[in-house]
């Protein structure tokens, strides 16, 4: 499944560079440009959180360090669209790349890095999708004047029952998007992007032509307290302080690479992927930057020393009101919408970004053999497989429930499950010397009901990711 790119010819005016040999995603291409950045822009929302925790803890002293790292991040997005043009086949982000750049100099070491760089993707990622919903359900609750003082408290923390319940049920709806497909998923982006995205950009820009932006408030980067920039704050010097607010800060803004999740599924991956990713750096850089000037100017030092405004809700409910001279429910309204569409956004990416980084992580080989052969014939050839051990057991012969589910899913898509009961044939000679208990034994526990499949012409159009 490698795949060369070969420059053009040196009578094209080309450069003479080193053929790339490098495994494909092997994703159905399903969608262009649009479609890459609209679910990445998942990773530049993650600012209604952000912004108001950096400018409500170091006032104006947080803007140097917001477009010192969101610079980064713009460099990051620029990088990763010269290496999806240069290995456009591959998906699942970031990670993917890890393994063709040590595979040739590091053989034995490139396998492990490829392992720990795609699980690390999937955990500092997935928990987005929950942790997200739970945000949105404290929106709801809010809203719809839900109970959320019934509820129970595991390792010390209380969780309301409609909590759980709205987190849950929106994880499960949010997988059905992501399981149909890069086409459906990114429809399903483009209308969340729209709901969440415009307003938010008419936030970022409008302060600047109201009148109301004070621009005295960044002189010297002061903290909230008009201290200088360089002075300690809450008994932390300047030094560690900063640097662990830019840790959470960065966290943020390097996911506006979500886009390089999805270049391999572009129809013209070449093209797409510069546009894509420059794109996503470039308005997060405008959007990441904007917002939190917006908030110190608009504001002031004195209204983000109140703690109530960490909230994002309040500081853009506040903020807003401030701009447009108004209020009210309908401005609460608009902004709890405007919030609830952007963390839906967010766990929807997390649940289609993380997929395809195991899922190409599984093509170079990093998942058992197994379960690559079944992932490899899936979909386009007859197997017939006999196992003495029930499917509720391969968790433990695999060694990991996670592969095994992931392969027992592609097993029994389109499978007809055949129970055999009774005693081996090839022992019926021999019954006397095996055990009563053998021969009694069914072959497999717990076996599923004989069923059919869909027909391979009702497949799903992208079954290899969900």
């Amino acid at each position: 499944m490698a795949d060369d790119l070969t420059p053009a010819s040196p009578a094209a005016g080309a450069l003479d560079i080193e053929e790339l040999d490098y495994a494909e995603g092997g994703l159905t291409k399903g969608t262009n440009w649009w479609g890459a950045f609209v679910v990445g822009l998942a990773g530049t929302i993650l600012v209604t959180g952000i912004a108001p925790v950096m400018v409500t803890s170091l006032g104006a002293a947080s803007i140097p360090l917001i477009i010192f790292v969101t610079i980064t991040g713009y460099l990051l997005c620029l990088l990763l669209a010269e290496l999806s043009a240069m290995m456009p086949e591959r998906t699942g982000g970031s990670p993917s790349y890890a393994y063709p750049a040590y595979k040739d100099k590091w053989p034995r070491a490139a396998k492990h890095i490829n392992g720990v760089t795609a699980w690390m993707y999937w955990l500092g990622w997935f928990p987005v999708a929950p942790l997200n919903m739970i945000l949105a359900s404290f929106y709801l609750a809010d809203r719809f004047n839900l109970n959320t003082t019934s509820g129970f408290t595991p390792i010390n923390t209380f969780i309301a029952w409609w909590t759980l319940a709205i987190a849950v049920v929106g994880i499960l709806l949010f997988f059905i998007p992501a399981y149909m497909g890069i086409r459906i998923g990114a429809g399903f982006a483009t209308v969340l992007g729209l709901l969440s995205m415009i307003p938010l950009t008419f936030l970022a820009v409008s302060w600047l032509f109201t009148g109301d932006a004070h621009w005295s408030q960044l002189s010297g980067f002061h903290q909230l307290d008009g201290s200088g920039f360089f002075t300690s704050l809450g008994g932390h010097g300047w030094f560690p302080l900063y640097l662990g607010y830019m840790f959470l800060l960065t966290w943020n803004v390097i996911a506006m690479e979500a886009a390089a999740c999805y270049i391999g599924e572009c129809r013209e991956p070449e093209r797409d992927a510069k546009i894509a990713m420059n794109l996503e750096g470039a308005y997060g850089l405008f959007i990441y930057t904007l917002i939190p000037i917006g908030f110190i100017t608009v504001l002031g030092a004195s209204a983000l020393s109140n703690p109530d405004l960490v909230d994002p809700n309040t500081m853009f409910v506040t903020f807003a009101g401030k701009i447009f001279n108004t209020g009210g429910e309908a401005l609460n309204w608009i902004i709890a919408l405007m919030l609830i569409v952007a963390l839906a956004l967010s766990a929807l990416n997390a649940i289609m970004g993380c997929a395809r980084s195991l899922h190409q992580m599984s093509v170079d080989g990093q998942f058992p053999m197994f379960f690559q052969l079944i992932n490899a014939r899936y979909e386009k050839g007859a197997m017939i497989l006999t196992s003495n051990r029930g499917f509720a057991e391969w968790g433990d012969v695999f060694g990991d429930p996670v592969v095994a589910t992931a392969l027992l899913d592609r097993l029994l898509h389109h499978a007809i499950v055949i129970q055999i009961e009774g005693s081996s044939y090839r022992l019926r000679q021999h019954a006397a010397l095996v055990p009563e208990n053998v021969r009694a034994r069914s072959l497999t526990s717990s076996p599923p009901p004989r069923r059919r499949g869909r027909p391979p012409g009702k497949t799903n159009e992208d079954p290899n990711t969900g």
